[in-house]
């Protein structure tokens, strides 16, 4: 994977007569702007587009796949580091984004034949309407900025959020309140989620089954009969049948036990090392 030329891809995009439905290249460091941008607009009809882990993408990558694959159903996009609020937002930086021409020399896009000019401005990521599956995880520099003016996806099943560490409670209400068809959200080490958070979205998340909060500490429970978080959870996501609260140091045992006592269909809970157990007790 992480040795494929961009010359390949460039060639397989533009291939006559064939039509993608489906693209995972997870973990291809060397893939960059240029060779997505052809790669989308050679394949409009792209449905699954998995570039986790390519992490010389940028902003112009987001661009590129806003404008020219306007049908796709599921996107990752986790651990692809330089995507800011910038992209998502369709503003991109012109002192960090607009040049492209030492990278385009480097990689022989000059003098090609291939229509190179890049993006100066892509769509928002507001443009893929069609949505199921987004994975932004590990994309550290995005911020409420952008989650709570971008992602309102009505139809969107399955959202990772994970490793956000500049996202707030006011991230989480947003994507419950234009995101309702959710069934998996995933939030483990967003240290700014708090319980706040969960009480404002919980009313919006009847469809969920699947809820990760490992590492949250500001989620917080010692008894779930007086603890308006976790009870909004039982009398709202009533569907859960996933719940992983590990390592949330400030969530007790016995808060653990009365969630699987009155969630109907939960079916897993993760609860390793809540209430602040030691975990160096395992070395």
């Amino acid at each position: 994977r992480t040795s494929i030329t961009q010359e390949s891809l460039r060639s397989v995009a533009q291939v006559e007569g064939l039509s993608l439905e489906e693209l995972r290249l997870r973990g291809c460091k060397e893939l960059t702007h240029y060779s997505v941008e052809v790669l989308c607009k050679h394949q409009p009809g792209l449905q699954i587009l998995d570039l986790s882990a390519c992490t010389e993408l940028t902003n112009l990558s987001v661009g590129a796949i806003a404008t020219y694959l306007p049908g796709l159903v599921v996107l990752r996009l986790g651990w692809c580091k330089e995507i800011t609020d910038w992209g998502l937002l369709d503003m991109v930086e012109p002192t960090k984004e607009s040049e492209p021409n030492k990278e385009m020399v480097r990689e022989g896009w000059v003098g090609k034949s291939y229509d190179h000019a890049p993006l100066t401005e892509g769509a928002s990521l507001l443009a893929l309407r069609s949505l199921q599956d987004l994975d932004l995880s590990a994309c550290s520099k995005l911020t409420d900025s952008s989650i709570t003016q971008v992602l309102c996806y009505p139809d969107l099943q399955r959202l990772s959020l994970s490793m956000l560490p500049e996202i707030s409670d006011d991230s989480l209400a947003s994507v419950a309140y234009h995101c309702h068809s959710l069934t998996s959200l995933e939030l483990s080490h967003c240290p700014h989620i708090s319980d706040q958070g969960i009480t404002r979205a919980a009313p919006y998340l009847a469809r969920l089954q699947h809820l990760y909060l490992s590492c949250c500490n500001c989620v917080t429970a010692v008894n779930l009969c007086s603890h308006r978080s976790l009870s909004m959870l039982v009398q709202h996501c009533k569907r859960l049948r996933t719940l992983d609260i590990s390592m949330c140091k400030h969530i007790s045992l016995t808060t653990v036990e009365l969630l699987q006592s009155q969630l109907p269909f939960i079916e897993n809970v993760h609860c390793r090392f809540v209430g602040g157990a030691d975990l160096t007790l395992l070395l």
